[in-house]
This record gives C-alpha cells, sequence and structure tokens, in this order.
C-alpha cells in the first residue's frame, strides 16, 4: 500500500517512513496481549491499523465496545506505534436482539436512503469522538459498503469521504485523515470483484476521486491498493480478456 500526503516533507520524498499492519477485523477486536504488540514491533512495522465496528453491536452496549477499543489504542501508543482507525462506510447498525449481528444481517446499505445515511454518520461521529487519540483516520469506500442497489455513483462517494473528512476534523482535529481506495469500484453499479469491470473500474473511480477539487491536501492523503501490480483475482481478469492491466499508479500518479 502506498500513501500520498500532501504535507509529507521533501526529504522523505524518496522512502517509506511507515510500515504498517491491518492488525485487527470487524470480526477481531485489537489485541490484548502486549506481547503481541512486542512481535509486530520486532518484524519492524510501526503502525497498526484498527477496524471501527461499532455497527455490530447493539447500542446500548457501544460505551463497552469504545472503552475497549480506546484502552487498544493508549496500549498501542504505550509500545511506539501510531494508530489508524478503519471507517467502514455504508454499514447500517446492528440493533439487536442479539448482542452482536447475527450472520444473515446485510449490513450494507444504499447510501441513497438518506434515512440510514444519516444515521450512519452520526454513528461514524460518535465512533472518531470515542477514538480521537488515534493518529489517523481512514475512510474505505468498499469492502465493504458502496452501493448494493447499484444506484450511486462516484460524486456520492466523494460526498460521503467529504462528510466522513470534516467529522474527523471537528471530532479529532490533531488526526491525519486518510482515504483508502480499496473497493471504489462499489460505487458505480456494484460489480462483482469476480468481474473484469471491477478492477477496470477500481482504476478509473480511483483516478476521478483523487483528482476531485479540495479532497486531498495537508492532513488529508490517499492509500493506493496497488491492484493491478500483484493482486492474482484482478490479474486473472485481465488475462482471461487478453488485455494489459495498466500499472496504476504510476511514479507520476504519486508525484502529482
Amino acid at each position: 500500500m502506498v500513501e500520498r500526503d500532501a504535507s509529507r516533507s521533501a526529504e522523505h520524498a524518496g522512502g517509506f517512513e511507515t510500515v504498517g499492519l491491518y492488525a485487527s477485523l470487524p470480526t477481531d477486536p485489537p489485541p490484548k496481549d502486549p506481547r503481541v504488540y512486542d512481535f509486530f514491533k520486532a518484524c519492524g512495522y510501526n503502525y497498526l491499523e484498527f477496524c471501527e465496528a461499532g455497527f455490530r453491536s447493539r447500542p446500548d452496549l457501544l460505551p463497552e465496545y469504545y472503552k475497549a477499543m480506546s484502552s487498544a489504542i493508549t496500549l498501542t501508543h504505550d509500545k511506539g506505534f501510531r494508530v489508524g482507525i478503519v471507517l467502514l462506510a455504508g454499514m447500517e447498525q446492528w440493533t439487536g436482539p442479539d448482542s452482536t449481528l447475527g450472520a444473515n444481517f446485510p449490513g450494507v446499505f444504499s447510501p441513497r436512503d438518506k434515512t440510514k445515511l444519516t444515521e450512519r454518520f452520526a454513528r461514524l461521529r460518535d465512533a472518531v469522538s470515542e477514538l480521537r487519540d488515534a493518529d489517523v483516520f481512514v475512510f474505505l469506500p468498499g469492502d465493504p459498503g458502496g452501493d448494493p442497489e447499484g444506484n450511486s455513483t462516484l460524486e456520492d462517494c466523494v460526498s460521503f469521504c467529504r462528510r466522513v473528512q470534516e467529522i474527523v476534523k471537528q471530532q479529532a482535529p490533531a488526526a491525519t485523515f486518510i482515504l483508502n481506495l480499496w473497493a471504489i469500484a462499489q460505487w458505480e453499479g456494484f460489480p462483482s470483484p469476480s468481474s473484469l469491470r471491477f478492477w477496470e473500474q477500481e482504476v478509473e473511480l480511483s483516478r476521478a476521486a483523487v483528482a476531485a477539487p479540495g479532497l486531498l491536501g495537508p492532513r488529508r492523503g490517499v492509500s493506493f491498493p496497488l491492484h493491478n501490480y500483484y493482486r492474482s483475482l484482478a490479474l486473472s481478469r485481465y488475462s482471461r480478456a487478453a488485455l494489459k492491466p495498466e500499472l496504476y499508479p504510476a511514479a507520476q500518479d504519486i508525484a502529482t
């Protein structure tokens, strides 16, 4: 994963400042054993990302959930890491009756549903406020996310992203915001990752998103998934179509 940060100094332009690990999935809370962080440190990592998964818990259990997440942030900082919190788009809040969501809960909703969208922004605001000691907040547009009804557009995604940016700016003003372009293709037509269209659209919509006026800037960066460089599923779809994948981003994309 390559991160572009407009505030990065020229002296660091030729190398990596951050070696990170996505250390906590929505289904797996951050490690509690301090020895795990010692292992991560020994492996050379200096940045850990935890997925914010409050949508999986009943609202009455969220204070307990965020207390545990905040403790994980503190422990991670104490071990010498920077911490990023991954915010998922378009996830509907589980309301019960069980404590956590069931296997058949759809989770993702259409961003065109204004009622659910308003509720999601409120939940994200609470999440960022509770986890404001994190160093970075990462907006993940898809997988899970996007529009399962296939009616949204890139403009809807950019608008959603701007709203989340503003929430982070208000609730965690010391944090950096990152747009991770992973699965942004799901915002137009919701194509399957098993289709060539998905991977072509990843490039098309990623390029358009980073060009959106004012979306990137100081403390507002971007992460590129680099699908066409190595991801076997993407490369196999291009191969089946006898097409050569565009190597996006190229050096000039990062530079500009």
